[in-house]
């Protein structure tokens, strides 16, 4: 009888500790998070840093990052508008703006990963393709320059439509 009267806070002490252990989740500032029950999205997406409680067995985190990361493409040989042939290797900065919407399409980095590969390694051989070598290589800024001047010449109100 006393080995039971022993037996049951203990019981007790570690079922709290389970209940508060997976109620409780801590948010670090490089990351955001989406509560799911039951596979579906309860509430907007938490943002802030910090000690967040859940329901537990009930509810899920899913963490996404939300610092810049990056997309590295598999280098590739493109041809170009006057059909000689490059070698191009892509890179790009991405981040995670809207997490439940994230959460909601692609679920992880991973698919994420592969869809970009998809859309810029076409995006790049499409713009690769419709340049002359000259320009897809140039080394110099010529036309970045023009068009920041004439961006400039908008602001000022010297720009004239169709001139």
């Amino acid at each position: 009888m006393k080995d039971n009267l022993v037996a049951v806070p203990i019981v007790l002490a570690v079922l709290a500790f389970f209940v508060v252990n997976t109620s409780v989740y801590v948010l670090p500032e490089w990351e955001q998070a989406v509560i799911t029950q039951f596979g579906r999205p309860v509430g907007s997406a938490v943002t802030k840093a910090g000690l967040h409680f859940k329901l537990p067995l009930i509810q899920e985190v899913h963490r996404v990052d939300r610092r810049i990361l990056n997309w590295d493409g598999a280098p590739n040989q493109i041809p170009t508008k006057d059909k000689k042939y490059i070698w191009v290797d892509t890179t790009a900065r991405w981040r995670i703006v809207d997490p439940l919407l994230f959460i909601q399409t692609v679920q992880t980095e991973a698919s994420a990963e592969r869809r970009l590969n998809g859309i810029l390694d076409s995006a790049t051989r499409d713009t690769i393709s419709n340049q002359n070598l000259v320009e897809a290589v140039r080394n110099s800024n010529a036309l970045l320059d023009k068009i920041k001047a004439k961006l400039e010449e908008q602001k000022r109100g010297d720009f004239l439509p169709g001139a």
